[in-house]
């Protein structure tokens, strides 16, 4: 059958598969054929990669959008016109999976190695103050990147902004004590009022001070950033960061890596909107978990997991597991499992 599941127009790859997965077992192709692709002007001599083992569930956008052809082997309604042309990409189709009730308690434990704790070579100790440990990760060679490029940004915007080293620290540490201490405006923590007066605020920085540090504050030259780069202007600041971070940060055996979301309500084509989290609008991140996330994954280890993971419902090759539509109706707590053979 060429390019198509019924009579009527020629179907694409993605339309293909979303169809054999209405099939029964009997009724699916042996074999998709991939197209090439139409011959145009912005052809290009980058290999595509290899197209000996495809996962439908990871072909890429123009894969999933080129026309396609189904083939069916031994059966009356095999089509003998499928080109054998060498591009054409193809893959087997999926085996069928065994579900069944149960648990994966049966399935040999896979061996926990011994947790392990790197400790960094620190130069603080239990007598050290709070800003020695914050000077590992905002040492003065950053806070001087910082303290130049604030300094010539409010020059370029005609301000006689003075601001040294110990200003710097100071008004990054108001921004650090804001994030556990808030007030609905910044400058509430100037107020005399004793519900949100903040002495420590107040005798740290005058409020006008910080507000031309906040209106000024750069981390980079504006007049020599990289135009391919989103992140342009906070790159540097972030790179060296991330260069302490590696050097004075723990390294432990069992390590937990998670997407987070950074607050943020302004233009930037690179914030994100996710629909249903505690925080909608943002930056989303990488962010590593000690602790809490290594326990989680040697427990996991010991019961013989090796990954655990989300899957969307219509990727579950066909599950018999309880729908999440049938799930809402049942008690808080109930849980359903299936094991694939």
């Amino acid at each position: 059958m060429s390019g198509k599941m019924s009579r009527g127009k020629c179907l694409t790859t993605a339309e293909i598969i979303e169809e054999c997965e209405r099939l029964s077992e009997d009724d699916i192709p042996d074999s998709i054929y991939i197209l090439p692709p139409i011959q145009t002007c912005d052809e290009t001599d980058e290999d595509s990669g290899d197209e000996d083992d495809f996962d439908p569930n990871r072909l890429n956008r123009n894969q999933l959008t080129a026309p396609a052809e189904v083939r069916f082997s031994d059966r009356e309604d095999r089509s003998d016109d499928i080109p054998h042309d060498e591009s054409a990409s193809a893959f087997k189709k999926l085996k069928v999976c065994e579900w069944v009730h149960g648990d994966i308690s049966d399935v040999e434990s896979i061996p926990v190695p011994e947790e392990k704790c790197f400790l960094p070579p620190l130069t603080i100790s239990e007598h050290s103050e709070a800003i020695d440990f914050l000077k590992l990760f905002l040492n003065e060679e950053i806070v001087e990147g910082l303290v130049k490029h604030t300094s010539m940004y409010s020059s370029q915007k005609n301000s006689s902004l003075l601001v040294n080293h110990d200003d710097m620290y100071a008004f990054i540490g108001i921004l650090i004590l804001s994030g556990y201490n808030a007030c609905p405006r910044r400058r509430m923590y100037w107020e005399n009022r004793a519900d949100t007066e903040n002495a420590l605020v107040k005798n740290t920085m005058r409020r006008n001070q910080f507000d031309e540090l906040f209106r000024h504050f750069h981390a980079c030259d504006n007049l020599n950033l990289d135009a391919n780069d989103k992140f342009a202007k906070v790159r540097p600041l972030v790179s060296k960061v991330n260069e302490l971070f590696i050097r004075f940060a723990p390294l432990e055996s069992f390590a937990s890596i998670d997407e987070s979301m950074i607050r943020y309500f302004g233009k930037h084509s690179c914030k994100q909107f996710l629909k249903g989290k505690p925080v909608r609008f943002g930056y989303k991140a990488w962010s590593l978990a000690l602790k809490l996330g290594s326990k989680v994954i040697s427990q996991l280890s010991e019961r013989g997991l090796g990954a655990t993971g989300t899957v969307r419902e219509n990727r579950t090759e066909k599950c018999t597991i309880t729908s999440k539509k049938d799930m809402k109706k049942m008690e808080r707590g109930t849980i359903d499992k299936r094991v694939e053979k």
